[in-house]
């Protein structure tokens, strides 16, 4: 069976069009401007300064201001994952945040992933990843998950 020059011409055309869906659907993760970075990172340092100050609740309005701003970015959810870590440092046996430190953890680990496919050179979604798994190895070993803590610390430090 011999290849005509209409076959190549459509595995061409089908190629080309393979490559750019796929551009478009890597689009997922934008690239941030210089002053978005500024941004998230003044707000990341005021949340640190209020959750180390004690003021939960304030920690908690810019960590859910960074959600609503970087939407696509763990960003929001790692720091409202450091939040709820210090609070449970201080009170361990407090369960009232265990489901939100969950479904944040969650969030998180599902947009790392999404940025370290996308963007493998980026080191945010490893840093994302890391303070996830970190966090969530803290709650397991608080809540006696000991075996899942242990794992979760693996995948922190990989």
């Amino acid at each position: 069976m011999q290849t005509t020059r209409q076959d190549g011409q459509n595995r061409l055309l089908k190629n080309y069009s393979l490559i750019l869906l796929l551009l478009i659907c890597s689009q997922t993760v934008v690239a941030l401007s210089v002053k978005d970075m500024q941004t998230m990172k003044d707000l990341k340092s005021q949340a640190t300064q209020y959750r180390l100050n004690g003021n939960y609740q304030a920690a908690n309005q810019v960590s859910d201001q960074l959600k609503r701003t970087f939407p696509g970015d763990g960003i929001g959810y790692t720091v409202s994952l450091n939040t709820l870590t210090t609070r449970l440092s201080w009170d361990g046996n407090n369960k009232a945040f265990d489901k939100t430190f969950r479904d944040d953890a969650s969030t998180a680990l599902k947009l790392c992933r999404a940025r370290i496919k996308t963007s493998p050179e980026d080191y945010r979604g490893y840093y994302h990843c890391g303070q996830a798994y970190f966090a969530l190895t803290y709650l397991n070993a608080l809540r006696g998950n000991y075996i899942r803590s242990g794992t979760n610390g693996t995948k922190a430090i990989e």
